[in-house]
């Protein structure tokens, strides 16, 4: 399942560190956010959890098709 590892206080490299000894995988890291995105099964996940300055969430899977764009009403 992919995770967002996120800090708090913690720079990026010492995620990135912490999530590899927990056996994470194909490991994405934004500068921008401070966060870590892998995979990892849910035991992983939960000791993951347990670093403190980290906070580990589920990433929700989005689809195209889920995304509905209204467009606002035009005045003429």
């Amino acid at each position: 399942m992919r995770y967002a590892v996120i800090s708090k206080g913690l720079p990026l490299d010492r995620i990135e560190a912490e999530a590899r000894k927990a056996g994470a995988r194909e490991l994405k890291s934004t500068r921008l956010l401070g966060q870590v995105f892998c995979e990892m099964d849910e035991g992983q996940a939960q000791a993951l959890a347990l670093v403190p300055g980290l906070v580990v969430k589920p990433v929700q899977e989005y689809r195209t098709h889920q995304v509905l764009a209204a467009a606002p009403p035009v005045q003429s």
